[in-house]
């Protein structure tokens, strides 16, 4: 059976909408295989981009271009088109395109977080941080089409999730896997305070998660994502504010 027969209503008139009305009008785009999260990161990597460490975080518009993968095993592997026909939502999504598609621009990425890891300037969905394979895969054939037609790629305002440098990993979180088992925990906790300004700030807390230590306190988030604690002779943290 095509993959244009295996759709659904909606999701055919999804296709049809754009100028799709059998596997024979589809692109070699749609056919591009979807990367694997977990193989492209190490384990290190994606213990750093949980939810619980928020200044790696940042609000931005993605480039639907830059979308290579997903961790979701239904997913990994097979071609976009391919993960369209199999998506468990495929229908709603289509369904809230045709009664909205300004809903798809997405004006509140804290509203509406679809789990986008960043890595080397290539973004994954993550399943754990937010969960946005129905929509996304939606929108990536939608995204094939408008770059092939020289149209402005539809580019959602979304929460993303910074992968840290395997040195960050190691020397902020003290993360390392032997194995794939974790043999170290995390030596900071990274609490979030004025949650109510623009600008995101953190305390930086040393030690195990129980510790009550403060070692750098009000650090922008914009500084956090940028530098690595340096320890110093006496053991002391410094934190330069850049």
């Amino acid at each position: 059976m095509s993959y244009f027969d295996r759709l659904k209503n909606n999701q055919k008139r999804f296709l049809r909408n754009l100028g799709i009305y059998s596997d024979a009008d589809m692109p070699a785009e749609f056919f591009g295989k979807i990367k694997s999260l977990n193989e492209d990161l190490t384990s290190e990597e994606i213990y750093c981009v949980s939810d619980y460490y928020k200044p790696y975080c940042y609000n931005g518009k993605l480039d639907m271009s830059k979308l290579v993968g997903t961790d979701h095993d239904k997913y990994v592997g097979k071609s976009w088109i391919e993960a369209f026909c199999e998506l468990s939502r495929g229908e709603d999504i289509a369904e809230l395109y045709f009664q909205n598609p300004d809903y798809y621009k997405n004006d509140d990425p804290n509203e509406i977080d679809m789990g986008i890891i960043e890595k080397d300037g290539q973004y994954y969905i993550s399943s754990k941080a937010g969960g946005g394979n129905n929509r996304l895969i939606t929108l990536k054939l939608l995204a094939i089409m408008q770059q092939r037609a020289g149209q402005d790629i539809i580019s959602p305002l979304v929460r993303f999730r910074r992968v840290p440098t395997m040195e960050t990993c190691k020397n902020i979180f003290g993360v390392e896997f032997v194995d794939g088992q974790l043999t170290k925990a995390s030596r900071y906790q990274i609490e979030k305070t004025d949650p109510d300004k623009p600008e995101e700030y953190y305390n930086v807390v040393e030690g195990l998660l129980w510790s009550g230590k403060v070692i750098a306190e009000h650090i922008p988030g914009s500084a956090l994502l940028q530098t690595v604690f340096p320890k110093s002779s006496n053991d002391s943290y410094s934190f330069p504010i850049r």
